[in-house]
């Protein structure tokens, strides 16, 4: 079952039961919009419970005895209800796929802009990589210029002794 308003609007029956249980009053003159008993004169503002998946007997029934001039205007009227409904649709999926283009061209910048800010941080830590391998190159540089300058001390020292040697000797 189905709850269906003037508006065309169609709600399922639990949320027709919270929603229309309430009382609806004119914001204006304050006087209540659905009749509260059932033998007043149904105003525009009722709303009606209906089966959208009626069964064969009971179209038959309820069609049955009409003019054809009702039948039409009741085919009309259930016609433009369903273009309605699908109007209402295509209005709704189009704002849903403009909120999802929307989005996605947000997200689009926004990875944009990310990938700007990765890539100056990576040509940033390149360089200082760079940099600090000039500092290890240097570093390597000069430990083995140190280790040359040990050896050719070493060669030194032992040449002075022996020169020393050499001379001590001499004076003898």
């Amino acid at each position: 079952m189905t709850n269906i308003n003037n508006k065309l609007d169609i709600f399922c029956m639990p949320c027709a039961e919270t929603a229309f249980n309430q009382i609806m009053i004119c914001p204006i003159c304050e006087s209540p919009l659905l009749s509260s008993n059932t033998t007043s004169v149904k105003t525009s503002h009722d709303i009606f419970v209906t089966d959208l998946n009626p069964s064969e007997e009971y179209k038959t029934a309820v069609l049955a005895g009409m003019s054809p001039d009702l039948i039409m205007d009741i085919c009309s009227r259930g016609l433009l209800f369903y273009v309605h409904q699908l109007s209402q649709d295509v209005s709704f999926s189009s704002v849903m796929i403009q909120t999802a283009n929307d989005r996605c061209k947000e997200a689009e910048r926004r990875t944009g802009v990310l990938e700007r800010e990765v890539s100056a941080n990576l040509a940033g830590l390149q360089d200082k990589n760079r940099a600090d391998v000039d500092w290890v190159d240097q570093y390597l540089a000069l430990q083995q210029e140190q280790g040359i300058a040990r050896t050719k001390v070493h060669e030194l020292t032992r040449l002075l002794q022996e020169k020393n040697r050499q001379f001590q000797k001499l004076q003898v």
